[in-house]
């Protein structure tokens, strides 16, 4: 009995690791087609209704990368600002999958 509780407790504790880092591992990505999508500021492709999927991964990450938009601004001037607020956020997503997965882990 003892030994089917340990077994579904490192089955659980598998499937947890497994899941956040596989959650976490979507938001990057997310977060980089967002970037690319978005680095095509020339094309008006925000209001057109042909581009969906596009539009979906921009309203998903923007969420998160206006907590450090708020605390960093764009570097430079005009039209041509850097915004540093997709590496800071993926930076700390790795950070936050490595702590969280070393925390399932034990």
């Amino acid at each position: 009995m003892r030994y089917a509780v340990i077994v579904a407790r490192l089955k659980l504790l598998a499937f947890n690791y497994i899941f956040m880092r596989n959650v976490l591992s979507l938001v990057v990505a997310a977060l980089f087609v967002g970037r690319l999508v978005a680095a095509d500021t020339q094309s008006d492709w925000q209001q057109s209704p042909e581009f969906p999927n596009e539009r979906f991964v921009t309203e998903t990450t923007d969420p998160y990368l206006n907590l450090f938009r708020r605390i960093i601004p764009p570097i430079g001037g005009g039209g041509f600002g850097l915004d540093l607020s997709p590496m800071i956020g993926i930076i700390v997503l790795f950070v936050l999958r490595g702590l969280v997965v070393a925390l399932i882990a034990g």
